[in-house]
């Protein structure tokens, strides 16, 4: 799926371009835009990432031409295809130089428009084959940074080094191409699930891979560096070429992050997931940044695929210091995300390693050891209950237990219990690609039912189960068998039904209760499916 903006300050032209292809879903699948005017598109294409523009040359104040030079500099990969009532040769060889793909008359009407944007799409996805990919990753790992430099970043993000090293003398000889008088933006990545054939070296080219398809996208507005800290996840250190303010600067990120997990899933079969950092950090404030995020992509992107996640910062207490239980809250925190990533082994050997030292740590203090257990059975539980899968482990295991303190003779035998618990747990878990998702389906279906006339696009409803717009799209249709704009269309028509049935509203009152724009939109769409007019269907419904 990409994203089209459709640009004319004819609204007739606009509205029914924007008609057009909502019609034509089984032939080309497109998240639709539009604007009225040069400006309203440059807002859009400020906010959002487009993948094809349709813009009419001819327009007061900010022309076409002025919106495509935008286009480009903004989204680098953007397809243009320009539209005018002129057959006028300059303003075709000013429009081919500005690096519009396509070009077509007002007059030659929709079939051509239709076959224009099918060709821009067709180039988006040749410009991305696999072959290409796997080529420029195999020409990235032959001139990978050398490990010194990998060391100097490792070093300063994990607190062996400090700012006090970051200087233009240090970072020019490491090729690093980062500012030392600038903030930096941390984004930390991960690889959601590697399949079970892939080999080290096939893990080790894929990576690369997905970096250079970031990079692809990142490069014309950032200067970017990578530092890999796991097999499967990495950390980049950001630096905006141009100033922007901080809302911008996310927004801009999350379309390029949302556009490297498509392509990534498209060409090379691997999900990866994305952690967008708060703010801009100092160099001497990069340490703790790396490990809060380090843990919380753990945290977060167990929870399900593709997601697309912020950073936020945990509170202090009130006297500005941790609380007590500092010395056992990292190891749950890791043993939390270990669980929820299913991570087994990692887990394993994590549990083992924090109950074989707790009897140290706490001296044996009865009060603190119980304070433990309730917060061990806290963590299984939040993981079990969001999983789905309480009601079959809890065939599988006394579930009771988990909160009986008092039932457990020794800590061996805690330790016991919760390890076959987590065995339970990731023998479930494994067993469906999508158990994490069982909620997703009824919490958007419930969003669309609540929120009929307000804006249901794939973007908005990604937004409210925090995962990102193409995994949802293909999510959806894998657990419903159908896709989610045909779900949406399908409710708002029945509402439609119930309305033109059950009250006498104007059919133009109706159109806009279940979310169409115009009556006129909502006729065409209505008879599509039904074929009657809304008029017909009332009257044959008395």
């Amino acid at each position: 799926m990409y994203r089209l903006l459709i640009t004319d300050d004819e609204p007739i032209i606009a509205d029914g371009l924007f008609e057009m292809f909502g019609e034509h879903t089984e032939t080309v699948e497109l998240e639709l835009y539009r604007a009225y005017s040069g400006e309203e598109a440059l807002q859009r294409l400020n906010n959002t990432q487009i993948d094809i523009l349709l813009t009419d040359i001819h327009m007061p104040e900010i022309s076409g031409l002025e919106v495509l030079k935008h286009a480009k500099a903004t989204w680098p990969h953007c397809k243009v295809i320009m539209l005018t009532g002129y057959n006028e040769f300059k303003y075709i060889q000013e429009a081919v130089r500005g690096g519009s793909i396509d070009y077509v008359l007002k007059t030659e009407g929709d079939a051509k428009i239709l076959q224009a944007v099918q060709r821009a799409c067709r180039e988006l996805d040749e410009e991305w084959k696999l072959n290409d990919l796997i080529l420029k990753a195999k020409g990235s790992m032959s001139v990978a940074l050398p490990m010194l430099r990998k060391v100097y970043l490792t070093g300063l993000l994990e607190g062996a080094r400090t700012a006090a090293d970051v200087t233009p003398r240090n970072l020019e000889q490491l090729e690093i191409p980062l500012l030392t008088d600038r903030p930096v933006l941390l984004v930390t990545g991960k690889v959601d699930k590697w399949q079970p054939e892939l080999s080290l070296s096939d893990k080790e080219l894929l990576l690369f891979a997905i970096n250079n398809i970031a990079e692809e996208y990142l490069a014309p507005k950032f200067l970017i560096v990578q530092v890999k800290y796991e097999s499967d996840q990495w950390v980049w250190l950001l630096q905006s070429r141009e100033p922007q303010d901080a809302d911008a600067l996310r927004r801009v990120i999350r379309g390029i992050l949302e556009m490297t997990q498509k392509q990534s899933y498209q060409l090379l079969k691997v999900s990866a997931s994305f952690l967008i950092g708060e703010r801009e950090t100092q160099w001497d404030q990069l340490t703790g940044v790396y490990f809060r995020m380090k843990w919380q992509i753990n945290y977060g992107i167990g929870m399900g695929r593709e997601m697309m996640l912020s950073e936020y910062s945990e509170p202090l207490h009130s006297d500005g210091v941790p609380g007590k239980n500092q010395f056992y809250a990292p190891a749950l925190k890791q043993l939390e995300a270990y669980l929820e990533s299913g991570q087994q082994e990692k887990f394993r050997e994590a549990m083992v390693a924090f109950l074989t030292g707790l009897t140290e740590n706490t001296d044996g203090n009865t009060y603190t050891m119980q304070e433990i257990f309730l917060a061990l059975s806290s963590t299984f539980m939040t993981c079990i209950n969001r999983s789905g899968l309480s009601r079959d482990i809890g065939r599988q295991i006394d579930l009771g237990r988990c909160v009986e303190y008092k039932s457990f003779p020794d800590w061996k035998s805690v330790a016991d219990y919760f390890l076959q618990l987590a065995a339970h747990y990731f023998e479930l878990r494994n067993q469906s690609e999508f158990s994490p998702y069982r909620d997703v389906v009824q919490t958007i279906e419930d969003y669309v039912h609540r929120h009929i006339a307000e804006d249901l696009s794939l973007t908005r409803m990604a937004e409210i189960v925090y995962l990102n717009p193409y995994y949802l799209s293909r999510l959806y249709k894998k657990l419903t068998g159908v896709s989610l704009t045909d779900y949406v269309i399908h409710v708002r028509i029945e509402r439609a039904k119930e309305l033109l049935r059950g009250t006498n509203r104007k059919v133009h009152d109706i159109a806009l209760a279940v979310g169409f724009e115009s009556s006129a939109y909502f006729t065409r769409f209505f008879k599509r499916l039904t074929r009657m007019t809304p008029i017909e269907y009332r009257e044959k419904s008395v």
